[in-house]
């Protein structure tokens, strides 16, 4: 199922678009603005700038681990026109996107700062995101179900579970889903917690499938608290030993019911890449990007566990023209790229200037602050 039609060929666009539309027309009748802050690992990033691009509602602050996105995922954020978009680019990332997630956690929790910026948050924390996620799932059942009531299975990427839980919502809502299926890559923490029960977080890897490089899946937490019987003190104390401990092990009774109805697997980047190549080669030419192969590649390896005749639908998130390394690595090829792997919105972006500020971790929180601050002040007395 293709879901990289949108502007920024992510799947990511549709409720980034809802969402930021949202926002911008709330503040607009209210005669407000607001500072929104995202972090990406690859395709937030750039749906985010995309939408919020030349809304005078809105500044859009977009910070991603440098060197560990594709250049043309990164060149989605940096060559946008749009003075209210700021790529900012930062070095030395030993957790990925899970460094900076920190780092915006912390702002959020200076009531100060964020009450002054009026900071806010597009990534999939907001819960309207993952609302707006739960269309897929439906959209992808009417189109290849038969009849009303039959079951069929879904394959989904998975790295911080916000698309995933956008699935569990839509079974809730009685979508007939007999299995879901969470693809992860080898930063296999929900593969961990699906199939052991224990949740814990191990040092990042950097994979073919940079988008789910994502070790704290923290959308995870939201589908815990309803599995655990919505139990507010369970999950407290949950979160405080992962907090001090980095892990914890879920009662036989949570682990139970988180199982039901999912299955999970690790999928590594040899497979990946075999994957790739071999559904281009059996289909005359199909290209996947990473993540969709890593979605397909989780539902070969469970094929033995579906019941014949059930229908499987495996969630492309990305246009494989935003990961040109590993297409060529994937079909063994050195020089032009088939068309399948060619977009002319990349091409644009590699041809267009770079606007970017670019930071090493160590130095971030000061000078990320001192940036936003600069801009709010400058868009206050604008205004003024």
């Amino acid at each position: 199922m293709e879901l990289f039609h949108g502007p920024t060929l992510s799947f990511k666009d549709l409720a980034m678009g809802v969402l930021v539309n949202i926002v911008d027309f709330l503040l607009q009748r209210r005669k407000e603005w607001q500072t929104l802050i995202v972090v990406t690992t690859g395709d937030t990033g750039p749906a985010a700038a995309h939408a919020s691009a030349g809304k005078g509602s809105l500044e859009c602050w977009v910070l991603y681990p440098s060197g560990m996105i594709s250049e043309e995922q990164a060149r989605q954020m940096t060559t946008i026109r749009a003075d209210n978009v700021h790529a900012v680019g930062v070095s030395h990332c030993p957790n990925g996107g899970d460094d900076l997630d920190l780092l915006v956690a912390e702002l959020s929790a200076d009531r100060d700062f964020s009450q002054r910026l009026r900071l806010s948050s597009v990534n999939s924390i907001n819960l309207c995101r993952v609302l707006a996620q739960t269309i897929h799932f439906f959209y992808g059942y009417c189109r290849v179900a038969e009849s009303l009531g039959e079951r069929i299975v879904i394959s989904v990427p998975s790295g911080g579970f916000g698309n995933m839980f956008g699935g569990c919502l839509a079974r809730m809502m009685g979508l007939p889903v007999e299995f879901f299926i969470c693809a992860t890559n080898s930063n296999a923490t929900l593969h961990r917690i699906f199939s052991t029960g224990e949740f814990s977080k191990a040092d990042l890897r950097q994979t073919l499938s940079s988008a789910i490089d994502i070790v704290i899946p923290y959308n995870f937490w939201r589908y815990l608290y309803l599995a655990s019987g919505r139990d507010h003190a369970k999950i407290r104390s949950w979160m405080n030993e992962f907090q001090k401990q980095g892990g914890f092990e879920l009662d036989v009774s949570t682990t139970e019911e988180i199982q039901r109805g999912f299955w999970s697997a690790s999928i590594s980047d040899s497979d990946t890449l075999t994957t790739i190549q071999s559904v281009y080669e059996s289909t005359g030419g199909y290209l996947l990007d990473p993540h969709a192969a890593v979605s397909v590649a989780a539902a070969q390896k469970l094929s033995a566990r579906i019941p014949p005749d059930t229908k499987v639908v495996s969630f492309a998130t990305a246009h494989p023209a935003k990961f040109p390394k590993v297409i060529r690595r994937a079909l063994g090829i050195s020089g032009e790229l088939p068309p399948a792997a060619r977009h002319h919105s990349i091409d644009s972006a590699r041809q267009a200037p770079e606007r970017c500020l670019a930071f090493d971790l160590g130095e971030l929180p000061l000078a990320i602050r001192q940036e936003m601050e600069s801009v709010a002040t400058r868009r206050k007395a604008d205004r003024e």
